[in-house]
């Protein structure tokens, strides 16, 4: 943690938690959820899950990379900062963050199954990549 940014940072991040439970106890979050049929607390309980989610990734490939750099000194907004050695060179972790996109993916599909629209989503890309010979009207 770097000190002269951690703590404004982390104050706003606090601010903007509180406000977007402000937000859900007033129902302007719960109003929209709700013509999707979804309970006040399955809304808090998936926006606990996403924050809490967001630190955990899961590991779903490697790939291997190019030249690292090693103790190299980076001036960042007039901070001078260390890049600390890498535990692992050589090789790149693919992950998939949990709050990130695990939990939206599967938010997302519930929806889809929920208003019968899962043939269209899928449809969808299918009909815009299809290769067109020539274009209308020329």
């Amino acid at each position: 943690m770097y000190t002269p940014l951690t703590l404004p940072f982390l104050g706003l991040l606090g601010l903007m938690l509180v406000f977007l439970f402000v937000m859900l106890e007033i129902g302007v979050i719960e109003s929209a959820f709700h013509k999707l049929g979804m309970s006040h607390r399955a809304i808090s309980s998936l926006l606990m899950f996403t924050i809490l989610g967001s630190y955990i990734n899961i590991p779903i490939g490697t790939i291997v990379s190019g030249t690292l750099i090693h103790d190299r000194v980076i001036a960042a907004n007039g901070i001078d900062y260390v890049v600390p050695q890498v535990q692992e060179a050589g090789r790149t972790i693919i992950a998939i963050n949990v709050g990130g996109a695990l939990i939206p993916l599967l938010l997302s599909a519930y929806l889809l199954w929920r208003v019968g629209g899962i043939v269209p989503a899928a449809a969808a890309p299918a009909v815009s990549m299809t290769p067109t010979t020539s274009w209308p009207g020329r």
